[in-house]
């Protein structure tokens, strides 16, 4: 109950017509048509996903999303294809590209698409809480194919890599 305005995420494709709709705790994932501001149409809805936080590619053709799973499901990230979406396809399939986890998940919290040189990464970062889960970390990911993901590096605080801090035998 207190949580349920505390977390959720927003993001806008490039065109700045379609708006996507986040909410961990209500597992929901929305896009909205925005091409008419006074009239807004949604385009999909799913509640498939524990989505933290929303981020979508420079085409707006991927949906990159830091996924927190409570006491089951999946924590990490997840790619889902929006092309059918983006191009206003009527009842979109909206398939699973990739997903990801790692050895120190914790709570992910945003994926944020990035390129370099070329290369596409995701930086994605985890909230750095406590209780029985591992202390969080950021991460780069390679998204260079998009099937296949994988960390590249991990970037925790010193006090964070002590033993203690974490659960990786």
């Amino acid at each position: 109950r207190g949580h349920r305005d505390e977390v959720r995420a927003v993001a806008f494709a490039p065109d700045g017509n379609t708006f996507y709709v986040a909410s961990l705790y209500f597992h929901s994932l929305t896009a909205v048509d925005l091409s008419d501001p006074t009239a807004p149409k949604i385009l999909w809805a799913t509640f498939d996903y524990q989505p933290h936080g929303v981020s979508i590619s420079a085409d707006g053709n991927r949906l990159y999303i830091a996924e927190a799973a409570f006491s089951d499901g999946f924590s990490g990230l997840t790619i889902l294809d929006v092309s059918q979406v983006q191009k206003r396809v009527l009842n979109p399939t909206v398939p699973i590209v990739s997903r990801l986890t790692w050895p120190q998940v914790s709570t992910p919290q945003n994926a944020t698409p990035f390129t370099r040189n070329g290369h596409h990464y995701v930086l994605e970062t985890d909230e750095f809480g406590g209780g029985s889960n591992p202390v969080g970390a950021a991460r780069i990911i390679d998204v260079q194919n998009l099937k296949d993901p994988f960390v590249v590096s991990n970037m925790r605080l010193a006090i964070n890599n002590h033993p203690a801090a974490t659960t990786d035998p």
